[in-house]
């Protein structure tokens, strides 16, 4: 896998998984408003083709929150999702000053839980809030 800086999302989810990540649009905005550098984004590519796209914030120093993690539609369920953020994970690490790293899934989101634990994840607790909620994780 390669892992070039990106700024944007430029791949497609299934209709699905759209409400699970933040939109486009919302991501151009998060790194125009980045003035202090905190997040950082990846375009993910098997040998020359695009296959999925990571986000992630440092708060604190050290400590990255993958916020964004997405394969293509047209390539998952092929084994990529996991093995593209194993490597993704290593690659920060070789890069940055990395403590932990700590994620979040929607509660009931079966498929975001087992790559997550798949990739050295361990759910830390469960934030309940009106008509929703959310688990988080830490990999240290």
């Amino acid at each position: 896998m390669r892992f070039q800086p990106s700024r944007e999302m430029k791949i497609s989810v299934l209709p699905e998984q759209e409400d699970q990540l933040c939109t486009k649009e919302t991501i151009k905005e998060i790194f125009a408003k980045d003035d202090k550098g905190e997040c950082m984004a990846y375009d993910i590519f098997d040998g020359d083709v695009m296959v999925g796209f990571a986000m992630f914030c440092e708060y604190p120093a050290g400590c990255f929150f993958l916020w964004n993690y997405a394969i293509d539609a047209a390539y998952q369920n092929k084994g990529i999702g996991t093995k593209a953020l194993r490597e993704l994970l290593e690659y920060v690490v070789a890069n940055f000053d990395v403590k932990q790293f700590t994620t979040t899934y929607v509660w009931g989101n079966e498929t975001a839980k087992k790559l997550y634990e798949a990739v050295g994840f361990v759910e830390t607790d469960v934030v309940e809030e009106e008509n929703y909620k959310e688990v988080n994780m830490i990999r240290r």
